[in-house]
């Protein structure tokens, strides 16, 4: 049943048990990978088995951000609706810097410079900027050094390429920042999608999706098991 379907069904059903089922499951919950990689960049699947990949485990949206790149973005967001009608592909790449590297959120465009002049050219097209994997990677100086003076609206705190270490390291860091946070599978293959996601409540567009991570209004996921137990013990 689609969601216009639904909606249609909500006017004429008068069984609250049934009402309330659609209502959850339909407009509520949408699960969101924030981290994926095609073979734009350094993953190994096409744009479009990517993208039936996370319609088939039953994924609600996803954002394709390959390094330094949004050309698979582009192409995804082209051509999803012969894949699936409601399926959102939201606008992204994954930047480089020597100090880390920054998820950029609904941003249609890879920019480069310093990693605080990139976070404002992010914040200057309406599009947030997240700290990736910041206990997942090696950097001269990363941004948990001087974290204060970059501009970042959230840190991924579940990434599917790192282990528990790092994700635990992630998900108290940005505690004590008191940042929101986002998780992604950090997929490079197309078996991995989905292994850690984000759900967001109330979230039928990618502005709804932004106001969600900045006001915290999230929940962070997972099926790799070590990672369910980290989640149990810290969030």
């Amino acid at each position: 049943m689609t969601i216009l379907n639904c909606f249609a069904w909500l006017k004429e059903t008068k069984d609250i048990e049934k009402t309330l089922f659609i209502y959850f499951c339909f407009i509520i919950l949408m699960k969101i990978d924030f981290h994926v990689h095609t073979n734009f960049s350094d993953g190994l699947n096409s744009v479009r088995d990517v993208l039936k990949q996370a319609v088939k485990i039953g994924l609600n949206g996803m954002m394709i951000s390959d390094h330094d790149t949004v050309e698979s973005s582009r192409f995804a967001r082209k051509i999803i609706k012969s894949i699936d009608k409601e399926f959102l592909v939201i606008p992204g790449v994954e930047i480089s810097t020597p100090n880390g590297d920054i998820l950029a959120i609904d941003v249609d465009e890879a920019f480069t410079g310093t990693p605080q002049e990139i976070i404002e050219k992010i914040h200057e097209v309406g599009g947030l900027a997240v700290a990736a994997h910041p206990f997942g990677g090696y950097w001269p100086r990363p941004f948990v050094v001087d974290f204060d003076d970059y501009d970042f609206d959230a840190i991924e705190v579940l990434n599917g390429g790192v282990g528990r270490i790092g994700n635990e390291k992630a998900i108290k860091f940005a505690k004590e920042k008191n940042l929101p946070g986002t998780a992604g599978s950090d997929a490079h293959i197309a078996s991995s999608i989905g292994s850690c996601f984000t759900t967001i409540e109330n979230a039928q567009s990618v502005e709804d999706i932004k106001k969600a991570i900045k006001s915290g209004r999230v929940r962070i996921e997972t099926r790799i098991p070590e990672l369910r137990v980290l989640l149990k013990d810290n969030v």
